[in-house]
C-alpha cells in the first residue's frame, strides 16, 4: 500500500458523495482531515525509516520512491482544473478550488518534511511537484526581471546577456523549463541571488569582470557559458600584437584565474568539470602552442627553407629596413594591407625580403625600425609616393 492510498480514498468520497461540503462549515473539514492525513504520512514514514535500522542503501531507495508517489500524487492534482467538476458531485468551482490547493499545499510540505528529515538519503536529482516548483521560481520571478533590467542598462556583452536572459526567462517558463529537480532549483535560485546583489550595486566600471568572477565563484560550468568565455579569451589574445605580448598576457592571465575562489559546493553541472579549470586549462594549452611558434619564428628563416620548388617565393628592394617597415605600418593604416598580428608581418618580411644591404633581415631588427621611423625616413618614404604618382599620371592618365 502507498502512503498517499488513505488520502486519495478520502479525496474520492469528498468529490464523489460531497460529505464534508454539505454542512456550513463548508470545506474546513476537509482541509483539516488533508493535514491531518499529511501528518499521519510522516509519523508513518519516520517509523519504515527507523525499522531500516540504518541501512543506508535500503533508506535511500525508500525515501526515493516515497518523493517519486508524492510528487505523481501532487502532480495530478496540480493538473486538476479547479473548475473540473466529476458528474453529480455538485461541489461548486470554488470548494473544489480550495480543496485542491489544500491538497497541494500538504505535498509541498510533506516533501519539504522529507528534504529536512533525511537530507543525507534525500534524492535531489529526482523530478519535484509541480507545485513546489512554480512556487519557488514565481518566488524569484522578481528578482530576475530586475537582474536583466539591469544587466541590459549596464551594456554589457550582447551573448553574455543572451545566454543569461534565456537561463532565467526560459527557465521560468513551465512549458519550456529545465529545471525539475531540487538540485536543479536550488542552483537556479543561487545564481539569482548572487547576481541580484551584484546588479544591486552597479552601476560599476569593472562590472564584467565582477560578474566573470562571480559566475566562476557560483562554478556555472554550463556548455554554452564555458563556450563564451573560451570564445572570449581567443579574441582578447588574437588583438596582442606578437607573440612575446601574448605570452606575457596569457602567462598573467593564468596566475590570475587561478587564483579565484571558487565555491566547493555550488555547481551547475554535478560531475563536470569546473569552469574555472576549463579557462585555466585552455590558457596553459595557448601558453604552450605560443611558445612553440614563438621558438619556431625566431629560428626560421627563408635561407632554412630547401630549395626547389616548395621555396618561399622571395625578392629585394631598393629601401633601407627603416623605410621598407615605414611603408608597410602606412599600408596598413589606411587598410591597404590587413595583418592578424603584426608579428606575422614581420615574419614575412624576414622570411620573403632583403635589401641592397642585407639579405637576412632580423626580426628583432624589423620590430624596432617598425615603431620607430626618424623624420628623415618619412620624408623618404613621402617622396618616393609622390614619385610613384607622378610615375602614374605619365603612363597611366586617367
Amino acid at each position: 500500500m502507498r502512503h498517499t492510498d488513505r488520502l486519495q480514498l478520502f479525496l474520492n468520497e469528498v468529490f464523489k458523495n460531497n460529505h464534508e461540503l454539505s454542512n456550513a462549515n463548508g470545506p474546513d473539514p476537509v482541509i483539516a482531515s488533508i493535514r491531518a492525513e499529511r501528518l499521519q504520512i510522516a509519523e508513518d514514514i519516520h517509523q519504515r525509516v527507523f525499522d531500516l535500522g540504518g541501512d543506508k542503501a535500503r533508506t535511500e531507495m525508500l525515501i526515493g520512491d516515497i518523493q517519486t508517489e508524492i510528487a505523481l500524487f501532487s502532480d495530478s492534482y496540480f493538473q486538476l482544473s479547479p473548475t473540473d467538476q466529476l458528474d453529480g458531485s455538485g461541489i461548486n468551482p470554488s470548494s473544489t478550488a480550495i480543496i485542491v490547493e489544500a491538497v497541494l499545499a500538504e505535498m509541498d510540505t510533506l516533501y519539504k518534511t522529507l528534504m529536512d528529515n533525511y537530507p543525507a538519503s534525500f534524492n535531489r536529482d529526482l523530478q519535484v511537484p509541480l507545485s513546489l516548483r512554480n512556487k519557488h521560481l514565481n518566488a524569484l520571478g522578481q528578482q530576475t526581471k530586475i537582474i536583466l533590467h539591469k544587466l541590459k542598462n549596464q551594456d554589457s556583452d550582447e551573448a553574455l546577456f543572451s545566454l543569461l536572459e534565456a537561463y532565467f526567462d526560459t527557465s521560468a517558463t513551465s512549458s519550456a523549463s529545465s529545471l525539475w529537480s531540487s538540485r536543479e532549483i536550488d542552483y537556479y535560485a543561487l545564481v539569482a541571488g548572487h547576481l541580484y546583489r551584484l546588479v544591486q550595486s552597479s552601476p560599476m566600471p569593472d562590472f564584467e569582470d565582477r560578474l566573470f568572477r562571480e559566475l566562476i565563484y557560483l562554478n556555472f560550468n554550463s556548455l554554452p557559458l564555458i563556450n563564451h568565455y573560451l570564445k572570449q579569451i581567443q579574441l582578447n589574445y588574437d588583438q596582442v600584437e606578437n607573440y612575446q605580448g601574448e605570452l606575457i598576457r596569457l602567462i598573467i592571465d593564468l596566475r590570475n584565474f587561478k587564483s579565484l575562489p571558487v565555491h566547493p559546493t555550488f555547481v551547475f553541472q554535478p560531475g563536470g568539470i569546473s569552469l574555472k579549470e576549463i579557462l585555466c586549462g585552455a590558457i596553459a594549452e595557448e601558453i604552450t602552442c605560443v611558445e612553440h611558434l614563438q621558438r619556431i619564428q625566431e629560428k626560421k628563416t627563408y635561407k632554412d627553407w630547401p630549395s626547389g620548388i616548395i621555396s618561399p617565393f622571395y625578392f629585394h628592394v631598393t629601401l633601407t629596413l627603416e623605410q621598407l617597415t615605414f611603408l608597410f605600418r602606412i599600408m596598413i593604416e589606411a587598410g591597404v594591407v590587413i595583418v592578424k598580428k603584426k608579428l606575422e608581418l614581420f615574419d614575412f618580411i624576414a622570411k620573403h625580403i632583403g635589401t641592397t644591404n642585407k639579405e637576412s633581415l632580423a626580426l628583432r631588427s624589423i620590430k624596432n625600425k617598425f615603431g620607430s621611423p626618424s623624420a628623415q625616413t618619412i620624408q623618404k618614404v613621402k617622396h618616393m609616393l609622390l614619385m610613384l604618382v607622378n610615375l602614374i599620371n605619365e603612363r597611366y592618365p586617367a
